[in-house]
């Protein structure tokens, strides 16, 4: 019977950190030392400066408040399944910080902290989950549980493989170079013999531009350049340049946003400084197989539609392989958001072949998680469209016509990718959306100098535009009038930020998260409304307010207000971590369920990662009274 019973205690601890990563043996050993313990409600296990006991306690069935005795309780944590606490003897013998008391009937199991101490001695990571402070009498810090959550990826292990994407890569240091003045069929003939298919083009040791096998068939073997002219007359300048020792994955990138197929890695990673060698797409696609860079590549050849739709379901193959290796979600986002980006291009470029010219100069505005850059799965499409004026009303007209075709068809290509029609009508093929230059421009001041309800909706809806296809001056012109508009009132960011406290984070719940009580997700918790966009819209107002261009996604914005404002640069940059943190919950789930992953099943969550998510809540209210005060919200009425 009482081999019974530590069979079953040991299967149960097993399923907890930092329990998971003990061999079956230590497992074993521990199980049958500890002693299980039956409390009433209100019982108290250790009071705060009381003396340390002989042991630590594991929740088994039940509640247990941690909390410091003053004038009135002062809540700590509350301790619910699978919770370890009192662990303050295993780490200093001084008195508990705090007080533990039953909320309930509970069971516990009293773990002996001298077998502990002797189990951590023979596993590293064990000791180094407890040494985290994991547990102990208050919560862990922010810093402990970046470090936790960043290093305990899952119940499995404490440390996965890293892709080589995120590892360095040397260059090439034996790099052919000429001067500019060389002749280019002597350049070609040094190229033959090196069997190379390109030359840098240098002087005094500093990069000046690059030749390749297909400048010299496109520029040369067609006429329109002279074999004996100077190799530097059909050069591509400036080189793109970049320091030596960075991941794989920056390459990659920055060769996709570049759309070149060579970077020159240099000192300083200037075109300024010595050349220490080169780096070309071939390195990274030798270094990686199957990923992101090769995928767009293949996505920017193809012409059918289909064949690019067999391709973006091959971009969820990555995502998924991303996640499952733990790369960073920041190298996630920029290579999801580059695929998104390629096969929307080609969605339109597609169209307008069909269609002809199109009558004016236009931009495609992305809205949404697609515009902040923050789309991994197939939601729902958010997207507007804008057209330069015509000279009257009737030629806006006739323009808006021939534009509500590819509108249209886009929109319809986009349902067949997977991305479905928004529910509320919000897309470049509702006319209502499909407007010139100088009636978004109309909308966007009605909307800042009347901030009613539905003008404040529609304002987080569509300020977080970005123009992913067509003319960006036409998209630079409307975000400069927003700021401008923005600045001429007094009130607006107050209405905003105002708005974005609507939904305040569940605090008040330890023990179960609040979850949907009826409906198609009935008992899941809705990720998106209760924690990211209280995140994404206090971001959103921020931005606004410092008039961010350039940082669209939530985490960026988040980096970047830090750097703006040092007083809270802390509170800002773990708001950054917390929001990759929650993307990555939604992926996963999203991934594993193929829906959005708006509605996560907490069954779900390892115990660290609803930790974590609980800390995540305490950074949205810190948050939310930062943004009560800046933004005086309380002269707001309603």
């Amino acid at each position: 019977m009482a081999n019974a019973i530590s069979k079953r205690v040991a299967e149960y601890i097993a399923q907890y950190p930092p329990f998971n990563v003990l061999s079956h043996s230590d497992l074993e050993r521990i199980s049958e030392s500890i002693e299980i313990q039956y409390k009433e409600p209100k019982e108290y296990l250790f009071l705060e400066h009381g003396k340390p006991l002989p042991h630590f306690f594991m929740v088994r069935q039940g509640s247990v408040r941690i909390f410091h005795e003053k004038k009135e309780d002062v809540l700590v944590d509350i301790c619910d399944e699978g919770d370890i606490f009192g662990t303050r003897p295993l780490l200093a013998e001084e008195t508990y910080q705090a007080s533990a008391r039953t909320q309930e009937e509970c069971l516990l199991y009293a773990i002996p902290i001298a077998l502990i101490k002797d189990i951590w001695g023979e596993n590293a990571k064990f000791a180094h989950f407890f040494k985290m402070g994991y547990a102990s009498d208050k919560p862990m810090s922010r810093d402990q549980l970046r470090a936790l959550s960043a290093s305990h990826k899952d119940n499995e292990t404490f440390s996965l493989p890293v892709m080589s994407e995120t590892m360095n890569l040397d260059a090439q240091k034996e790099v052919l170079t000429c001067p500019p003045n060389l002749i280019i069929s002597e350049a070609a003939k040094l190229m033959s013999a090196k069997k190379v298919d390109f030359i840098l083009i240098s002087e005094k040791g500093l990069p000046l531009g690059i030749v390749t096998d297909k400048d010299l068939r496109e520029k040369v073997a067609t006429g329109l350049f002279p074999i004996t002219n100077s190799i530097s007359e059909i050069m591509s300048s400036p080189v793109i340049c970049a320091s030596s020792g960075l991941a794989v994955a920056e390459y990659m990138i920055e060769m996709i946003n570049r759309r070149v197929h060579h970077i020159c890695i240099t000192s300083d990673g200037t075109p300024d400084s010595q050349v220490i060698g080169l780096i070309s797409d071939h390195d990274l696609l030798l270094e990686q197989g199957f990923n992101a860079a090769t995928l767009i590549k293949e996505m920017r050849k193809v012409s059918q539609i289909s064949v690019l739709l067999g391709l973006r379901n091959k971009a969820d193959i990555l995502l998924q392989k991303y996640i499952d290796q733990a790369v960073s979600m920041d190298y996630i986002l920029k290579m999801m958001s580059a695929i998104n980006n390629v096969m929307l291009c080609k969605i339109l470029e597609n169209n307008l072949l069909q269609l002809g010219s199109p009558p004016c100069k236009f931009a495609w505005l992305s809205l949404g998680s697609h515009g902040r850059e923050e789309q991994l799965l197939r939601t729902d499409q958010d997207h507007a469209f804008i057209f330069a004026d015509g000279a009257n009303p009737q030629e806006n007209e006739t323009r808006r016509t021939w534009f509500h075709q590819l509108t249209q068809q886009v929109s319809r290509d986009l349902e067949r990718f997977g991305y479905s029609y928004d529910i509320a009508g919000i897309g470049a093929q509702n006319p209502d959306w499909c407007l010139s230059a100088s009636e978004w421009k109309e909308k966007f001041s009605r909307w800042i100098r009347q901030p009613e309800p539905d003008n404040i909706l529609l304002s987080n809806i569509f300020f977080d535009f970005r123009v992913t296809f067509g003319d960006t001056s036409l998209g630079e012109q409307l975000r400069n009038h927003l700021h401008q508009e923005i600045s001429r009132t007094n009130t607006y960011l107050s209405h905003l930020a105002k708005n974005a406290l609507t939904n305040p984070v569940p605090l008040s719940f330890f023990r179960n998260f609040v979850v949907e009580s009826s409906g198609e997700h009935k008992d899941t918790f809705d990720l998106k409304l209760r924690v990211l966009m209280p995140l994404i819209d206090a971001a959103r107002v921020f931005s606004l307010h410092h008039q961010l261009d350039a940082y669209t996604n939530t985490a960026e914005r988040f980096r970047r207000i830090a750097a703006l404002e040092p007083h809270h640069h802390e509170l800002f940059m773990d708001l950054s971590e917390a929001m990759i943190k929650l993307l990555e919950f939604r992926t996963s789930q999203g991934l594993k369920y193929k829906n959005s992953g708006r509605y996560i099943l907490i069954s779900d969550l390892t115990k660290i990662e609803r930790s974590v998510l609980r800390n995540i809540f305490g950074l949205i209210n810190d948050l939310q009274k930062i943004l009560k005060l800046r933004f005086h919200t309380h002269v707001i009425a309603g």
